[in-house]
């Protein structure tokens, strides 16, 4: 967006969005700052009177925040606020709902490189994007674990995906090939974003997160009866999380069915997280407090 003649584009934007009323359109604003992002979304109140028309830009804050929480060595037992305190800027944004989340892209190194090819926090990064506010960007080939081995180099960033190539030994279409740890992680992702597209609270829902303890950070998705509770434990131990502190969102639920298994999980006094991982549950109606 920056490159361009800003006027210009604002105009190209507002005559193409009359003409298509329900498209999209995505901008790249490559900056780290939440004041300079929403300078360009449609309907910020600019001083200098520009509006943008442009409905979504990619939110760069949230794939810095989301990796700085995830990479920080285990000793940082606060390294999630860096994630908690990046949504808390959203009262920056026309519609934050509508920016474009992301964990890499063809011009940064690939998300399980970055992560140091540990398949519980690619997890806990895979879930994060599909259940947080805004739209969730994967870049192709994340789904197989595909890392880049040359840290900063766009080709190796850029590497074919393996499958209809001549001579490629896997296929990520078809599954021939794969390992048993790269298919559980095509399988965890493909589980994730199908029941994400029957999810209403996750789609178009209010989030309701709570201040990160004890390297456990909660968030609530809710739209009308629909509630998801989502629990990221960054512990390389199981953690029990107690769930006093979420009465107000839980909404009375007293179960809840975890959308990657299938089990229901019981809401009482605790909840054991798995260590290093996105524990999503579809809570089951309750009697609101």
């Amino acid at each position: 967006m920056p490159y361009s003649d800003k006027r210009y584009i604002a105009s190209f934007m507002q005559r193409v969005r009359a003409e298509y009323p329900r498209l999209n359109i995505v901008g790249e604003e490559f900056t780290e700052d939440p004041a300079v992002l929403a300078y360009w979304q449609d309907g910020h109140t600019n001083q200098d009177g520009f509006n943008s028309h442009l409905p979504s830009l990619m939110d760069f804050m949230v794939r810095k925040g989301l990796l700085d929480a995830l990479g920080s060595p285990a000793s940082n037992h606060n390294a999630l606020h860096e994630l908690y305190e990046v949504l808390a800027d959203d009262f920056q944004y026309t519609r934050p709902d509508r920016l474009m989340v992301l964990a890499d892209n063809h011009d940064t190194d690939r998300l399980y490189t970055v992560l140091k090819r540990d398949d519980g926090l690619w997890r806990m990064a895979m879930a994060f994007l599909a259940t947080t506010r805004g739209i969730p960007q994967i870049l192709y080939g994340d789904e197989l674990l595909m890392a880049n081995d040359r840290i900063g180099d766009d080709g190796d960033r850029r590497r074919d995906f393996p499958g209809g190539w001549i001579g490629d030994t896997i296929d990520g279409f078809s599954g021939h090939g794969l390992t048993p740890r790269v298919a559980a992680a095509q399988s965890f992702l493909r589980t994730l974003l199908t029941w994400r597209a029957s999810s209403r609270a996750v789609r178009e829902g209010a989030l309701t997160h709570y201040a990160p303890e004890g390297d456990v950070y909660v968030y609530f998705r809710v739209a009308g009866s629909e509630r998801v509770l989502v629990a990221l434990n960054r512990n390389a131990k199981e953690t029990p999380l107690d769930l006093r502190r979420f009465a107000a969102s839980l909404g009375g639920a007293t179960s809840g069915r975890d959308v990657i298994s299938g089990a229901t999980r019981a809401l009482g006094g605790a909840l054991t997280l798995p260590p290093r991982s996105a524990t999503i549950l579809e809570l089951a109606p309750g009697t609101a407090p």
